[in-house]
């Protein structure tokens, strides 16, 4: 492979690489910060005392963190 191919095939990946990783962090965004925001205003005596929707939550984002940890693994 010469340099201006070497180069141009870089470019290429680093270009894919942030393309994956803005739309990550978007929905992480999108989806995370509502969900933490309802798991801590729905905590006990807090804004919203919601026990129910609390455990809810607080299963889904156990279930994420999980997932999350299992793939960091591979």
């Amino acid at each position: 492979m010469q340099g201006q191919e070497l180069l141009q095939s870089l470019l290429q990946a680093t270009s894919e690489t942030f393309y994956m990783v803005s739309i990550s962090t978007l929905v992480a965004i999108v989806l995370g910060l509502p969900l933490g925001l309802l798991l801590v205003m729905t905590g006990p005596g807090n804004l919203l005392n919601f026990p129910q929707l609390h455990k809810v939550l607080g299963a889904i984002v156990n279930t994420g963190h999980s997932f999350f940890l299992f793939c960091l693994c591979f």
